[in-house]
């Protein structure tokens, strides 16, 4: 496994893992605005400490080697840009419900958190085709 893919993966866990406990303390109702504002800074913060701890562990663990006196392999920017297009897609298609939520009245607390689970499944689904094209050499 490349470098790149692990560091994909570790994206991919570290979202799953901070997003997934905010998600889980958000879906209980009463939660009031300033609330949920703390929770998502806070959410966010300790997404940047845990990547930056498995960015760390990966870069440790793994010694990079640039071949090729420091040319980037086509592989890896192609596979970037096809897991991008992946995430942006995504993003669209999961996105288009947003409107429909606050035509029917919905508290800003819940749209707030729609477009932030919207936001972090576009960036898995982008991590996560990073992986899958790295691991199928594609």
């Amino acid at each position: 496994m490349s470098y790149n893919t692990k560091v994909s993966l570790a994206t991919v866990v570290g979202l799953a893992m901070v997003y997934g406990a905010y998600f889980l303390w958000a879906w209980r109702p009463g939660h009031s605005a300033p609330e949920i504002f703390t929770h998502i800074v806070g959410a966010a913060i300790l997404l940047v400490v845990v990547m930056i701890a498995l960015a760390t562990a990966v870069a440790v663990r793994e010694v990079v080697i640039v071949k090729s006196g420091g040319h980037v392999d086509e592989r890896d920017q192609t596979n970037e840009l096809r897991s991008a297009r992946n995430g942006y897609y995504a993003l669209i298609s999961l996105i288009w419900p947003a409107p429909f939520v606050v035509l029917a009245g919905a508290s800003p607390v819940l749209l707030a958190n729609l477009a932030l689970a919207v936001l972090v499944l576009a960036e898995m689904v982008h991590f996560g085709s990073r992986v899958v094209y790295d691991l199928r050499g594609a």
